[in-house]
């Protein structure tokens, strides 16, 4: 009988880890944004186009259609894609320093709880763009989402063990 409640208990609690991660991963609006999306060309102060009130913004950089182009898909909670820039190397490292001074300025902001991640994808998009509206092929697209969601509940998840002040409890 203990091992039949036992095993009751465990299924009814994975049913609720499963129900609550897909809530987590409906990224269907997100899916659509990003394969609809055109890139917009990196230049200094482009960042101002990502609202600052963002808590977790996660950048998935990916190599472009051509040799030397990157790609960095700006999304915001794993679920909105905010912007698409096109850039070079340079330009992926200017957007770093840009979002490194945005969110730890020197003088620091007491309670602030904002993060971002950066993430680097190893595929890029393929030969030619696609014809259609975004010209993005789904697989590649469906890479970066997965990536961004990923990310996001990582970063959830450290909100939700932090004790005030630090960043290693584990446990609550």
């Amino acid at each position: 009988m203990k091992l039949r409640s036992a095993l009751l208990l465990l299924s009814l609690a994975l049913a609720g880890c499963a129900a609550h991660a897909q809530s987590v991963t409906d990224v269907s609006a997100l899916t659509k944004a990003a394969l609809d999306a055109r890139p917009i060309p990196w230049k200094t102060g482009e960042l101002d186009r990502v609202p600052q009130t963002i808590r977790h913004l996660q950048v998935v950089i990916t190599p472009g259609f051509v040799r030397g182009q990157h790609f960095a898909w700006f999304i915001a909670g794993g679920r909105e894609l905010v912007v698409l820039f096109s850039g070079s190397s340079a330009d992926v490292a200017e957007m770093g320093d840009e979002l490194s001074n945005r969110y730890f300025p020197e003088e620091g902001l007491p309670g602030d709880s904002r993060s971002y991640v950066i993430l680097g994808v190893l595929k890029g998009p393929g030969g030619p763009p696609d014809p259609g509206p975004g010209g993005f092929p789904e697989v590649y697209v469906n890479m970066i989402v997965r990536a961004a969601v990923d990310a996001n509940v990582a970063e959830v998840h450290i909100d939700e063990v932090r004790i005030p002040g630090t960043l290693t409890e584990t446990t609550k």
